[in-house]
């Protein structure tokens, strides 16, 4: 910009960029794999900076493309002088999307972006039929999910985090969760994993006692039970049975508070 000073032209130099408009977004992750399940997720952080010497309140705005979910499109907070701030971002597609690269863009400040890329892929094909099962509870506690028992992921110390089902009903019994399978299937296993970490011993903390149950004729059919569990991993095996959908019956706890699954897994008939 040039001003007439006295007779001078002068030229001053340009106005600095406002402290919100210099804002910068990254990702900690540049792709991300996600298979096409209802409750399979895939997740990135999205990172905020202000690189000024000046608190601002800062925005970043997160646009997704095709079939993808987002757990949230904006991440806005207060950002101290040279802050970054950290967003854990969950990404979903529903059941059946096509294999494919799909997009998000993360936008800040006047022109700072970044792109995280999530590679669609088609479901594991191991014969667990409850991976594209429809999952349904009895009660769920706080942010617990009944997706969290059929995600595909088995590690106890994802609880409370990223995975796992709590019910609401401290000490009343019983509580279930079921899974609705695409189709009538034949199966003759299923694979209850319960809460089993250092912090959190399945000796203490798992299920103790359940029914596993098939539908059958227009009702629940029980194929097999468990009694006085104190491990993290029950295999229960039954005899062949086509069915449509499948139940825990979840009648004890080894603490007698709530029902905990990490996860559950239905297998094909061998």
């Amino acid at each position: 910009m040039a001003l007439v000073i006295g007779g001078f032209m002068i030229t001053a130099p340009p106005a600095a960029a406002a402290p919100v408009d210099r804002l910068q977004v990254s990702a900690d992750l540049e792709s991300v794999d996600l298979a096409a399940l209802d409750c399979a997720t895939a997740r990135f952080t999205l990172r905020l900076h202000n690189p000024t010497r000046q608190a601002v309140y800062g925005d970043a705005w997160l646009a997704e493309d095709g079939p993808l979910q987002l757990s949230r499109k904006l991440v806005s907070s207060y950002l101290p002088a040279g802050f970054t701030l950290e967003a854990p971002i969950t990404v979903t597609v529903p059941y059946g999307t096509d294999p494919a690269s799909y997009p998000i863009k993360l936008t800040a400040g006047s022109s700072s972006s970044a792109e995280v890329s999530v590679e669609v892929v088609p479901p594991p094909d191991n014969g667990n039929v409850a991976l594209s099962a429809t999952p349904a509870m009895s009660s769920r506690h706080g942010r617990f999910s009944v997706c969290g028992t059929n995600d595909g992921d088995t590690d106890s110390n994802h609880w409370a985090t990223f995975t796992g089902w709590n019910d609401a009903t401290s000490r009343a019994w019983p509580d279930w969760v079921s899974y609705q399978l695409v189709e009538p299937t034949e199966i003759d296993r299923v694979v209850l994993y319960t809460l089993d970490s250092a912090a959190e011993p399945a000796s203490r903390y798992g299920l103790s006692d359940w029914d596993v149950q098939v539908w059958r004729d227009g009702d629940w059919a029980t194929v097999a039970e468990v009694r006085g569990n104190k491990q993290g991993v029950v295999t229960s095996t039954f005899p062949a049975e086509t069915t449509s959908a499948v139940r825990i019956l979840c009648w004890g706890n080894n603490n007698g508070d709530y029902s905990r699954i990490i996860e559950t897994e239905i297998y094909l008939a061998r």
